[in-house]
């Protein structure tokens, strides 16, 4: 299936509390039961359940685990352990006597909450668990999997009396209606399909979503069915006819969780955005299909909505605050952890990283020593790109507080400030001769401006693309520009007049990443159907076409002489000869989606970011392995040594813990 600053939001709903946990799969501080050390776990809120009573929080895990959690104070009750995977998904029955819960382990648990016994373990699935559905009697339960199947299981005996298959990707949410007539899927295949229960077909495959479907709920007060995707659409569905009824745009952000309230008249939408790593939560008039209310600060990904009977609502991410509306102020914290890795970037001799966060601070490492040696301080918002250059005296940033920064790196110093963007600047590359900067702001404007580096001031201002850009690469002969963007277009541009050359118009869906090689001969583009192409620029024809398992991210793709390296969103990157067209190999380098990669060309040292940790990997050898442990810090980096076959970690705490949910012992301190 992240930006992780404590944000209030600003949605009005009279006298609410809002609890919102981060689901940027960041580390959480938890006390345990002595007080002469923390212990960190990167456990990633990926699905939370409110009791009835409202005094329990049930949290799912990336750690493998259940925590309970006191709503009122905000204290860990318990946690519950069996899970060999994270924990995607967690359903109360009615009573809350029991708790289900689904994980990447393959199984369904079902645990006692009266005593925190598992009661049974159901097993049959092939791949992740991502979703449960309860039955009202809580006679059947059902599942979805990354294996593309939904299962129906019976309870009383744990047997599958169902397999629901006719998607074409994982599916990723499920829906029951209230009569026990229909059951809703949606899946990545860009689809939604109504299912009758009693007769276990399939009634409806509802088409008109352009990416992954994340969400889907049942509007049971108009008998349609309302579903949420990556291509940025609410889209509203009548559920016994199975056909489209309207849709509302939210541009750029990608709709992960959905939720009405009780009185079914308005709805409450959860987004995120790759690209920004940050959005809002939107109300929406469902009579007069306008939006009533948005949050006026940013945060990250609303992973999962409850709306409660008194308009409390709660949202899931990986922070867990309280919010009074009527105060206006947080009435409780029940966890708190700091800022998230937003972007990254490494020398060319591999000796220093840099580390943009989402608060705006930009972390300098010596790579060599493995310790943090500069914190620079200037940014008001995430930074979203980062280039250290070529004699290490300078380092530019890009942040969404639309500005552009030059740094002295010995001082730690501001050098420039450039400003003159009128939105948030979502991506920033220099030239290969530092010369140049090109910038660009995907938001409301589509803004490309070209800054000369000597006088700090823009050279050109240009907006060309119907749609949003989403990737940038200059020759290196700073001849020309190249652009993505999600009107399924490449155009080339000259750099110094911003004049249209070209445009490559084969792919069919959005553009989202771009790599050309040292002789500006061939340019590698990928979209978001996980097509991958290789062209040769000067006669414009596709040399190679490849498809790939898993969606690649926004814009980290880089090309070091005919070998390319792609971030998937499972943690992996893989890599590609593109003269050959040739796969081949796939590092597993994190256990969930990469957010940022930097390469240092001499060194082969690939800085990659996920989960708040930042790894440093050589991609000399191809038998490289990385255990996963769990970090004293979520912002420290981690670095893989080949050659002694040893793991090197710098935390600020110093600490660093196997993941063990038995034995948690202290490995080392640091030195």
């Amino acid at each position: 299936m992240g930006t992780v600053k404590i944000l209030f939001l600003i949605l009005l709903l009279t006298g609410a509390y809002f609890i919102f946990i981060k689901k940027s799969e960041s580390n959480i501080e938890l006390f345990t039961d002595r007080d002469d050390y923390y212990l960190y776990k990167n456990i990633g809120a990926k699905s939370i359940a409110l009791g009835k009573d409202e005094k329990k929080l049930y949290v799912a895990s990336g750690d493998n685990s259940i925590k309970i959690i006191d709503f009122k104070s905000g204290l860990p009750i318990q946690i519950l352990e069996g899970h060999k995977g994270s924990v995607n998904s967690v359903v109360l029955n009615r009573e809350n006597r029991k708790l289900f819960t689904a994980s990447n382990d393959k199984s369904i648990k079902i645990w006692n909450l009266l005593d925190g016994t598992l009661l049974k373990t159901l097993e049959g699935h092939g791949s992740a668990i991502n979703a449960l559905a309860l039955t009202l009697d809580e006679h059947y339960i059902f599942s979805a999997s990354d294996d593309k199947t939904i299962k129906m299981w019976n309870l009383k005996n744990g047997e599958i009396l169902a397999t629901f298959k006719g998607h074409g990707g994982a599916v990723n949410s499920l829906a029951l209606s209230k009569d026990g007539n229909y059951l809703v899927s949606a899946s990545d295949d860009t689809t939604v399909k109504i299912w009758d229960i009693k007769s276990k077909k399939l009634l409806h495959t509802l088409e008109g979503h352009r990416e992954e479907v994340n969400v889907v709920i049942v509007d049971e007060k108009r008998g349609r069915v309302i579903s949420g995707s990556n291509d940025g659409f609410i889209r509203f569905w009548s559920l016994k006819e199975g056909k489209f009824l309207f849709s509302i745009e939210q541009e750029l952000l990608m709709v992960y969780s959905l939720a009405l309230t009780k009185d079914g008249e308005q709805l409450v939408s959860g987004t995120g955005c790759y690209v920004a790593g940050y959005s809002n939560v939107y109300l929406w008039d469902l009579k007069s299909q306008k939006l009533l209310k948005e949050s006026d600060e940013k945060f990250g990904w609303v992973k999962n909505i409850i709306i409660t009977e008194d308009k409390r609502v709660v949202l899931s991410y990986s922070d867990i605050k309280v919010f009074d509306f009527k105060r206006g102020r947080v009435v409780h914290s029940i966890q708190g952890n700091e800022s998230a890795i937003s972007a990254v970037s490494i020398n060319e001799e591999g000796t220093l990283t840099a580390v943009g966060l989402s608060n705006g601070e930009i972390h300098i490492w010596n790579n060599k020593i493995g310790k943090r040696i500069k914190v620079l301080k200037g940014h008001q918002n995430s930074i979203s790109a980062l280039k250290i250059t070529k004699d290490n005296q300078r380092l530019i940033s890009s942040s969404y507080d639309r500005t552009i920064k030059i740094w002295n790196l010995k001082s730690g110093i501001e050098v420039n400030s450039l400003t003159g963007h009128h939105a948030s600047i979502s991506s920033m590359v220099l030239s290969p001769d530092e010369r140049f900067i090109l910038s660009c702001s995907i938001f409301h404007d589509n803004e490309m401006i070209v800054w000369d580096t000597k006088t700090a001031k823009p050279i050109v201002t240009f907006q060309k693309h119907k749609e949003p850009i989403r990737d940038m690469v200059i020759s290196r002969d700073n001849n020309f520009i190249v652009t993505a963007s999600s009107d399924m277009t490449i155009k080339f541009w000259e750099l110094k007049s911003g004049k249209f050359i070209k445009s490559f118009d084969e792919h069919k869906r959005d553009v989202i990443s771009l790599a050309m090689n040292k002789e500006n001969s061939r340019l590698v583009s990928a979209d978001s159907d996980k097509k991958i192409f290789v062209w040769d620029i000067k006669s414009g024809r596709v040399l190679h076409q490849f498809k790939v398992d898993v969606k690649p991210i926004e814009k980290p793709m880089y090309l070091d002489g005919d070998i390319l390296y792609v971030a998937l969103r499972d943690g992996s990157i893989g890599s590609w000869n593109i003269e050959s067209g040739k796969f081949l190999k796939r590092l597993q380098l994190h256990k969930h989606t990469i957010n940022s990669i930097a390469l240092s060309p001499l060194s082969k040292l690939l800085v990659s970011s996920s989960s708040g940790t930042t790894l440093l990997s050589s991609i000399k050898d191809e038998n490289a392995t990385h255990k996963e442990y769990i970090l004293g810090n979520k912002n420290s980096w981690v670095m893989f040594d080949i050659e002694n076959k040893k793991l090197v970690v710098e935390g600020e705490r110093g600490f660093l813990f196997k993941r063990d949910s038995v034995n948690r012992t202290l490995l080392s301190p640091m030195n």
